[in-house]
């Protein structure tokens, strides 16, 4: 069994060497980079990940991971026992992944089962592992599909910021035969995986008495540390510098709040990375800057949160899989 207080995570080898207890299939949509297909593998165990490394991972997938959201989420699944491996979509224009509900027809579905059948092959001692999906944008959809297969079934998915696929939520949950779902969402979504739209999704998982739970995320709440808190490779005088900027340029509510998307605002590219700084500004602050750039602009659409990859409520989804995989096997259910 797994600890219910679960320390903070260690980088050490014993750290690393813990029981593998889950399978954790990471799916990316379109908010990664542009992947074509590659899978990486993180793992508790140090022997798995030695082993896979030389095969399977790419520079281009840590650069991926280079975010400390994107770090975290897999953290938090690596400090319950998890096991992750990680996909990405086939689609080398889009980078999304296939919404065809037809499994059979279904490419990415069919790339996922070779990439899985070459991994058990490799290691059949995993096989028998309970396996759970955590699908982001694109990959929340196309998760909400895979979770029909019967050649690897799934014993629970959390999708991020993403939907289940029409087809899939009023053919097979109103059929009672699909696996527990956690949805993480961001309030401000309130296009594509908005909380209207997932709570009608939800109804449905209720009335049919499969679990389910919505964690919904909110704005990130900005003070004068919050980018040295979230990126600790951002000196204090950075994040206080760049708090002040949003401060000062009117991008902040009364409440610290963003404004403005900055997807679709782009004003603050000038006064947070100008061409040329203020001289009396520390030259280090300016190296700091320039050094994480595409960190502070991925981080500032991650403050803003409307459809971004964030780390937040990913523990709890987790842990929450973890405890009804559990029940269920207790009552036995699995």
């Amino acid at each position: 069994m797994i600890d219910q207080d679960v320390p903070k995570r260690s980088r050490s080898k014993n750290r690393r060497r813990r029981v593998i207890r889950y399978l954790s299939l990471v799916i990316l949509g379109a908010l990664s980079s542009s992947i074509t297909f590659l899978i990486t593998f993180y793992a508790t165990s140090e022997f798995i990940f030695d082993g896979l490394s030389s095969i399977f991972v790419s520079q281009s997938t840590y650069e991926w991971f280079h975010t400390t959201e994107r770090q975290r989420i897999i953290g938090a699944a690596i400090d319950l026992g998890f096991t992750c491996l990680v996909f990405q979509a086939t689609d080398k224009l889009t980078n999304c992944w296939s919404n065809e509900a037809d499994i059979y027809q279904n490419k990415d579905v069919h790339m996922f089962t070779k990439g899985l059948e070459g991994f058990f092959k490799d290691h059949p001692e995993l096989i028998l592992l309970p396996r759970f999906t955590f699908g982001s944008s694109s990959g929340g959809i196309f998760s909400s599909i895979l979770a029909i297969n019967q050649q690897y079934p799934i014993q629970g998915q959390i999708i991020f910021t993403s939907i289940i696929l029409p087809e899939i939520l009023y053919t097979y949950v109103q059929n009672r035969s699909y696996p527990a779902t956690a949805w993480i969402h961001m309030l401000r979504d309130i296009e594509f995986a908005s909380e209207q739209r997932i709570n009608v999704s939800k109804q449905i998982f209720i009335e049919q008495k499969i679990p389910c739970i919505t964690l919904p995320i909110e704005p990130v709440q900005l003070t004068s540390t919050t980018f040295h808190d979230r990126i600790p490779e951002i000196n204090r005088d950075t994040s206080h510098f760049l708090y002040h900027q949003l401060q000062r340029y009117r991008w902040l509510n009364q409440h610290a709040y963003l404004m403005y998307n900055p997807r679709r605002k782009f004003d603050w590219q000038g006064f947070l990375f100008p061409s040329v700084y203020n001289r009396t500004l520390d030259q280090q602050l300016v190296k700091n800057i320039h050094q994480h750039k595409t960190h502070i602009t991925e981080f500032l659409n991650t403050i803003y949160g409307e459809h971004e990859i964030s780390y937040e409520r990913s523990f709890e989804a987790f842990k929450w899989l973890l405890d009804i995989y559990k029940t269920a096997k207790t009552s036995n259910q699995i």
